[in-house]
């Protein structure tokens, strides 16, 4: 997992899918500060350096940070980044598990401080037009108290936002990251209070969900273009519409329980790709305290 804060959860949470994997694995988290969407690449699509670094210091890519490989594939390029880059867990690597996947498992968490910039951006309590049923008016008890926007105006901000993500992803999965997954924009907390303690932001609930189901949607969008998954968590994580109660942690992050729902959507899609030894629908089953 690797992006903003909401990476931290899943650090070192351990979990057991037998009919996938042939041993329990630890998840790892790599929180880039100061990377947001709107910074991801530069102008060339290159990876911006912190995101770079923890990938190869988690040894899920090899290289250097101007030139990443997955290090799966790089095991049988070079003897020197066998024996000095990967050290003493390269034979981490040579798990059957490791080998029906052939590439590292990459989950970029990204877009809750790019959201908070749009919600600056537009004027106070507005709204606009959103196509996405998913959207429930009737969960809020404020509507927008603010002018109308063109729908237009909001996507296009978003879509300048996530530009750099977009090249980012496109290098790394034409550098031959195959299970490379870009997760949605979590629901946002309903309680203004909640948000604003947070995110050191004021913005209402009614335009905080709609801005966040308009990432979602370009998020989507930017999967299709670049060939990879989209790991849409909102419908696992909402109730009514809503941040269902149950998976917040503090006002701004989810919990342990959202991130096993992550991981068990994660393991289901790799074993819809990868076929399992048994042939059985896999299920993640965490082991965390």
């Amino acid at each position: 997992m690797v992006g903003d804060s909401n990476t931290v959860v899943f650090n070192n949470l351990a979990f057991a899918c037998p009919e996938f994997f042939s041993e329990p694995f630890v998840a790892r988290a790599a929180f880039c500060r100061g990377v947001s969407a709107q910074n991801f690449a530069d102008d060339a699509g290159a990876v911006h350096p912190v995101v770079a670094e923890a990938l190869l210091a988690h040894l899920a890519a090899v290289g250097t940070p101007s030139s990443l490989w997955p290090s799966r594939r790089a095991l049988a390029l070079d003897a020197y980044e066998r024996t000095h880059r990967l050290g003493a867990v390269r034979d981490r690597y040579r798990t059957p598990a490791n080998d029906r996947l052939g590439s590292p498992v990459v989950v970029v968490m990204i877009g809750a401080a790019d959201a908070k910039a749009v919600l600056e951006t537009l004027p106070a309590g507005c709204d606009f037009a959103l196509d996405d049923e998913r959207f429930r008016p009737e969960a809020f008890t404020e509507g927008p108290v603010g002018p109308y926007v063109p729908a237009q105006l909001v996507h296009d901000l978003i879509a300048a936002r996530t530009a750099p993500l977009s090249r980012a992803l496109g290098t790394l999965h034409d550098a031959g990251f195959e299970h490379l997954y870009l997760h949605s924009v979590h629901p946002p907390p309903v309680e203004d209070r909640k948000y604003t303690r947070v995110r050191d932001g004021c913005s209402q609930a009614w335009l905080r969900y709609k801005v966040a189901l308009a990432f979602n949607l370009r998020f989507r969008a930017v999967c299709a273009e670049r060939g990879v998954r989209f790991l849409d968590m909102w419908d696992a994580t909402t109730s009514g519409g809503v941040l269902d109660p149950r998976f917040e942690y503090d006002g701004d992050h989810l919990n342990r329980e959202a991130a096993h729902l992550t991981v068990t959507a994660l393991i289901r899609d790799l074993g819809s790709r990868v076929p399992p030894p048994k042939g059985s629908a896999p299920e993640a089953r965490s082991r965390h305290g």
